[in-house]
């Protein structure tokens, strides 16, 4: 009996020996097919396929920031963003149609304006990973105690340099509600200055409210129309259509900015551009889309503030006080070399974020498309 009882002891560690060896293959082939979409996505350096990177372990060499002389702060890997990442990879293996963004939240302008929701319990994320040095949070009064991470920051900012302290900037809005006018134009340009002046790689702006549709949404969808258009090209009528990537035409472009430095998207197609991004971010984190901005008091500001804050910059850069003025003197400059000038502008303004197609352009059209 004894005999009978240990051989059966030995059949079930044998068995379980089994499952294991079952477990560990299928989480190579897994590590392995993700690497692959990774590589596809072209998402950057990719971890070794033998080897599951482990939380708290450095990200490869070339997503740090190399600083000479000083204490190199570790980067970690948060799990959050592995989840998140995770089920996006998967999501896009099962469709064979890659989501635009990868992160629990949206790119607005890559390398720039992440927006999204409550950034409490991503803080760290944000800041190490996404290289986040603002925060803007629209958070009514009534939430902010709770949803504060002011300490965090201050945390933050004792332990490094002054070139990586981070600023919080706030706009208290209540829930559903609206900022007065003046105010919400006020932070629209502020952002939009400081996104056009930011030369740092890691000058990242995060935007956001309790949900991130409402009150991030306003602001968010100002912003598309003020600098999508610097940003990104859009496709002519000629080539216009619904597979060909563009998301927006020169047909959406608010009329009296046609043809000048900085042209601005109508209030309906910035609304639908940004509709098209949160969108990204909801259906990589499997929830049901909502419509931004959410209520209709929201959405008619946004379509009062378009035409105001694209007349406002035309006045500022007739006057030289924006910083977009800054990209108008390189392309007027008349003794320039147009490949230098070109090089310029893409370097400070798109060397961080997605160059789409503007690197095939020969430069005189793509200033042409400035002028």
């Amino acid at each position: 009996m004894e005999d009978g009882k240990g051989s059966e002891r030995g059949d079930e560690g044998e068995k379980e020996r089994e499952i294991e060896e079952e477990r560990e293959k299928s989480k190579r082939a897994t590590l392995e097919s993700a690497s692959d979409v990774i590589d596809k996505l072209g998402l950057g350096e990719e971890w070794p396929r033998d080897k599951k990177p482990e939380r708290g372990e450095a990200l490869p060499e070339s997503m740090q920031e190399e600083k000479k002389g000083k204490r190199v702060r570790a980067v970690k890997t948060p799990s959050l963003g592995d989840v998140f990442l995770f089920v996006c990879l998967i999501k896009w293996e099962a469709t064979l149609e890659p989501p635009s963004f990868v992160l629990p939240l949206s790119q607005v302008i890559p390398g720039r304006l992440l927006a999204g929701g409550a950034a409490k319990a991503d803080v760290d994320f944000l800041v190490e990973t996404a290289g986040v040095r603002t925060f803007v949070s629209l958070q009514g009064h009534a939430e902010w105690p709770e949803a504060s991470y002011e300490r965090r920051l201050e945390a933050w900012n004792d332990a490094t340099n002054e070139r990586e302290q981070i600023q919080l900037i706030r706009l208290p809005i209540e829930d559903y509600s609206i900022a007065p006018d003046d105010e919400i134009v006020d932070l629209v340009e502020r952002l939009r200055d400081l996104i056009l002046s930011s030369t740092q790689d890691q000058s990242v702006i995060y935007l956001h409210c309790k949900g991130g549709h409402g009150r991030t949404g306003v602001v968010m969808t100002l912003l598309v129309s003020q600098l999508f258009p610097l940003f990104f090209q859009p496709s002519t009528l000629e080539d216009s259509s619904e597979d060909d990537g563009s998301l927006f035409t020169e047909e959406d472009l608010l009329p009296f900015t046609k043809n000048t430095l900085a042209p601005a998207l109508s209030s309906a197609a910035a609304v639908r551009v940004a509709q098209q991004i949160h969108d990204c971010r909801e259906s990589c984190r499997g929830r049901k889309q909502k419509r931004i901005p959410e209520t209709e008091p929201q959405r008619a500001q946004v379509r009062r503030l378009v035409p105001v804050l694209a007349a406002r910059h035309q006045t500022d850069l007739q006057k030289g006080n924006s910083a977009t003025h800054q990209m108008k003197e390189i392309v007027s400059g008349e003794t320039q070399d147009d490949n230098k000038v070109l090089e310029s502008l893409l370097s400070q303004f798109v060397a961080v974020g997605k160059k789409r197609d503007f690197e095939a352009l020969p430069p005189e059209a793509y200033l042409h498309e400035l002028r």
